[in-house]
């Protein structure tokens, strides 16, 4: 059904900070679905039946989302999304939602808060996703579990070197300071003592210092401690010469390593930094200006460490972590002890001036049925506290 559009009198407060990149009329399912990339988006007009975008950016609609339970309007993004007038039969997938009109026939996922400004009815709004922080968590894992299998493989070619040169040069004193030692398993090579010289310096910086620090220092200090060794005979100074060749690459090997351990701990820690964000109590909501009718489910998720051993509780923790968790990583992928976990509250129905709701607790242990009247689910927020759905009553409406 085709609508007015609203007034365009005025922005909307959240949308200062957006750059709209791409400004379109309208959007239709005749135009095809529009892949807007790193863009963000600016409907002068509606989205109309059908209507598809999708993209990394935001979206701000002028008019109406206007879409039916056959014809769908989808809006895939990973900004946020900002309607001016209402939303009905629509799947959106965002950053946070922002619709100053009603909410209806509409599935929303959403990593931040939704706010609804006139009533929500027959929804699926689901808050707390954490999208794109997700995403970066499994990927700094994926990029973790690389890191460290070239790290073994690294350490593994450092002890053969290693073992090589007291095998191959055991006649040669390739001791140097703390730098270069000699031990019954072979030579080792800590740069230790180089990195505290050049700290503070660009990495481009250390790896010229430690080459120069190498000819200037190392083979001049070598070739003093072994002068006599050499002249012994004129073939030791090809010996000689080949152990520094073999030693200078031993050395690329172990900065190569030490800069690979360096930056694998680096996404280690901003993984575990991201994953604590994520494991504290979820902030988000739902914030609802007008009245939440029947068929609604709103799905606050919280994320949870190690709930990968949900099977020892008990049936009812074990159905609640099998519908809200994290999907499991494919084989071959880096998993990620941390899973996503859901309360919910559903309006069943409605009977006059009450409402009956079902509420469940994020772990699935609480399960109740309650009835409400129509104006206590009016002009409130709905958000996660202690594992449950709770609702207050706002001031401003």
């Amino acid at each position: 059904m085709e609508r007015d559009r609203p007034k365009d009198d005025e922005a909307m407060p959240w949308e200062e900070g957006v750059r709209p990149l791409l400004e379109v009329a309208e959007i239709t399912m005749q135009g095809g679905a529009l892949e807007l990339g790193e863009r963000d988006l600016k409907v002068a007009g509606n989205v109309y039946r059908g209507g598809v975008v999708r993209g990394v950016g935001g979206v701000s609609v002028q008019g109406h989302v206007a879409g039916s339970l056959t014809q769908r309007c989808v809006i895939e993004v990973g900004g946020d999304v900002a309607v001016k007038g209402d939303v009905q039969g629509a799947r959106i997938r965002c950053r946070s939602l922002r619709v100053e009109g009603n909410l209806e026939q509409v599935e929303v996922l959403s990593d931040r808060e939704v706010e609804v400004g006139g009533r929500l009815v027959e929804a699926e709004v689901q808050v707390g996703m954490w999208g794109q922080e997700y995403a970066q968590i499994r990927g700094l894992a994926r990029d973790i579990s690389h890191g460290e299998a070239e790290l073994n493989a690294m350490e593994g070619r450092i002890r053969m070197a290693s073992r090589r040169f007291l095998r191959d040069y055991g006649n040669i004193d390739v001791q140097f300071g703390n730098v270069i030692t000699k031990s019954r398993r072979g030579i080792e090579v800590d740069l230790k003592d180089i990195y505290r010289i050049l700290r503070d310096r660009p990495e481009e910086e250390v790896d010229r210092g430690l080459q120069e620090f190498f000819f200037k220092v190392i083979v001049g200090a070598l070739t003093r401690t072994n002068r006599t060794y050499v002249s012994q005979n004129p073939s030791r100074q090809n010996i000689f010469l080949k152990l520094v060749s073999e030693l200078r690459e031993h050395m690329v090997e172990v900065r190569a390593k030490d800069k690979r351990q360096a930056h694998t701990q680096e996404m280690k820690q901003q993984q575990q930094e991201l994953i604590e964000m994520l494991s504290a109590p979820t902030p988000w909501g739902v914030t609802v200006r007008g009245q939440v009718g029947p068929a609604t489910t709103i799905r606050l998720l919280q994320f949870r460490r190690s709930v990968h051993d949900a099977e020892a509780g008990s049936d009812s923790e074990r159905r609640a972590a099998a519908a809200s968790a994290s999907p499991r990583p494919h084989e071959g992928e880096a998993s990620v002890d941390l899973d996503r976990r859901a309360a919910y509250l559903r309006v069943v129905s409605t009977e006059g001036e009450e409402l009956t709701l079902n509420l469940s607790s994020m772990d699935g242990t609480t399960n109740e049925k309650k009835g409400v009247s129509r104006g206590e689910l009016s002009s409130v927020r709905v958000s996660l506290k202690g594992g449950l759905p709770v609702w207050e009553g706002i001031q401003g409406t």
